[in-house]
């Protein structure tokens, strides 16, 4: 039985005017309903959709990361250009990569290291190292997950070529 669809509309609300907008509905990290947009100024804002509350602007400083087979690739999400800084896993191959929060709210980059086994952390603006890479492993890591915890704790998940999981 086919359901009848209905639209109202609830509300009106502008970024700004002359704008280009690209709207796109998604879920927070929290299950709520949020409005996506971007714009001619290479930048991308939230809102809630029930107040119509602007509830952050990016400022244009949104990164990419990619594993490859020499360590992870940083390209600026809105241009596509490859961001400068230093060289991030030293030429290892890199399978995988998550990102995550820091408590200081920071974003970070974590890396599964192929050839020595190692877990890599850095610091998703500038690329540096977050510390030493991790060495528990005894076989190379394949996959790699992060997630921030309530509490603002950034967990990392890590499985190598042997089906060890280590957090």
């Amino acid at each position: 039985m086919r359901q009848d669809m209905r639209s109202a509309q609830v509300m009106t609300f502008t970024s700004e005017q002359d704008r280009v907008l690209w709207p796109t509905l998604a879920r927070s990290r929290s299950g709520q309903v949020v409005l996506l947009s971007s714009c001619d100024v290479q930048e991308i804002r939230r809102w809630d959709v029930f107040t119509g509350r602007m509830l952050w602007c990016s400022d244009g400083s949104l990164v990419v990361a990619a594993a490859t087979e020499d360590g992870v690739l940083r390209l600026d999400a809105l241009t596509g250009e490859k961001l400068d800084g230093p060289e991030m896993a030293g030429g290892d191959t890199v399978w995988d990569v998550a990102t995550g929060l820091l408590p200081d709210r920071r974003a970070f980059i974590a890396g599964a290291g192929h050839g020595n086994f190692r877990v890599y952390l850095w610091d998703a603006a500038t690329g540096a190292p977050l510390g030493p890479s991790l060495l528990s492993h005894t076989a190379p890591v394949k996959a790699v997950t992060a997630i921030t915890l309530p509490d603002g704790t950034a967990l990392v998940t890590t499985e190598d070529e042997s089906g060890r999981i280590l957090r």
